[in-house]
């Protein structure tokens, strides 16, 4: 199941990056591969994360490197490029303290449903060890109250 999510995460930032190469470059489609990169945090490892601002960086390389050089001011490309990837970057340590504060969250609620779980044990142990000396404490007066009311 999370490996057909992480494919598909790849497969979002893919299509935001061919979206970004066909456009012109005055246009930050790119930055739109912040929102896979940040839904990376609900995997438990950074290792998507990493994959996915990686293989969005490198695309950026072979896109600056490869692709049509259009009749655009440096000043224009150069912006938007650095724009771009110092977006991802952010969102590559956004998503790890989102994971982090996640994962964190879930540790938390785990150790107060063992406690709760423990907790419950203990007050059945507890009313059951109180219930029995009390129960024949209750037969022992009947018996006495038998006895003297029969003679």
């Amino acid at each position: 199941m999370l490996q057909s999510k992480y494919i598909l995460l790849v497969l979002f930032a893919l299509f935001i990056i061919i979206v970004d190469w066909v456009t012109p470059p005055g246009i930050a489609i790119g930055l739109l591969v912040v929102l896979p990169i940040i839904a990376t945090a609900f995997f438990d490892d950074s290792t998507t994360t990493q994959s996915i601002v990686l293989l969005a960086v490198a695309a950026k390389l072979v896109e600056s490197i490869l692709g049509p050089q259009a009749a655009v001011p440096p000043a224009v490309w150069i912006t938007n490029r650095i724009l771009v990837v110092s977006s991802w970057l952010a969102a590559w340590g956004l998503a790890h303290a989102f994971r982090s504060l996640r994962l964190a969250v879930e540790l938390q609620r785990n150790r107060a449903q063992a406690s709760s779980q423990l907790n419950r044990l203990l007050m059945s142990l507890v009313a059951h060890d109180y219930r029995s000396p009390l129960a024949l404490a209750g037969q022992t007066l009947d018996y006495a109250t038998y006895t003297l009311d029969a003679g």
